[in-house]
């Protein structure tokens, strides 16, 4: 296997700033809780986050969202229209991405870690994790930090379609040791080094479902 690291200085061209978008492309916010459950599709996605007797715990609670997480879920929804037109600058790295127009930004929480991916169609940011680790949504801080963060999952979901694109197989530890470095090498270029470091202590996941 051969993989090509690419510099991610661009010119004339701010990787991940809001641009024209592609065109006929969205991202649609929907919930992965109803009734003060979670739902199906949630316990889906963090299915491979979880210890077995974990995931069937938090499945089984009820309750309603915490005040601090309906101010993240109000930040993310206030967001999808800007995180649209990001996507055509994002994916420059990655050449012809053949990810479906429409994406979805799925918000569950209860869960472990702030952001990640779910197959092809994905990101996944949960409301409980991205409380505890960087606080109230309503720090002026956190309004670009979830940009980033975004932006960051967001590319996750190009290298793995990238990946699917070139028929990539990790065939050897060295493989998947290149891999982790090119797959959260340009995820984390955008991140100050203190949040980077905090991210990769929660982080967890695999080329499939990483974070």
């Amino acid at each position: 296997m051969i993989i090509t690291v690419v510099s991610m200085v661009g010119f004339g061209t701010v990787y991940g700033q809001p641009g024209l978008g592609k065109s006929g492309s969205a991202f649609i916010v929907r919930p992965g809780f109803a009734d003060e459950r979670l739902s199906p599709e949630w316990r889906n996605a963090i299915e491979s986050r979880m210890a077995p007797r974990q995931l069937d715990s938090v499945m089984a609670l009820s309750r309603s969202l915490h005040p601090e997480e309906l101010e993240w879920k109000s930040l993310i929804e206030s967001k999808a229209a800007r995180w649209g037109l990001m996507r055509d600058s994002l994916g420059i790295p990655f050449g012809n991405e053949t990810l479906d127009d429409t994406l979805f930004v799925i918000v569950g929480y209860m869960g472990r870690d702030d952001g990640f991916t779910y197959r092809y169609e994905a990101v996944c940011l949960d409301l409980t994790a991205l409380n505890r680790e960087y606080g109230s949504a309503t720090l002026p801080e956190n309004h670009s930090r979830i940009d980033r963060l975004f932006a960051h999952e967001f590319t996750h979901l190009l290298h793995k379609d990238w990946a699917r694109r070139k028929n990539l197989k990790l065939t050897s530890f060295r493989d998947s040791i290149l891999w982790e470095c090119l797959y959260e090498g340009i995820g984390m270029y955008r991140f100050p080094l203190v949040e980077m470091s905090s991210r990769k202590r929660s982080s967890s996941g695999d080329q499939q479902d990483g974070a």
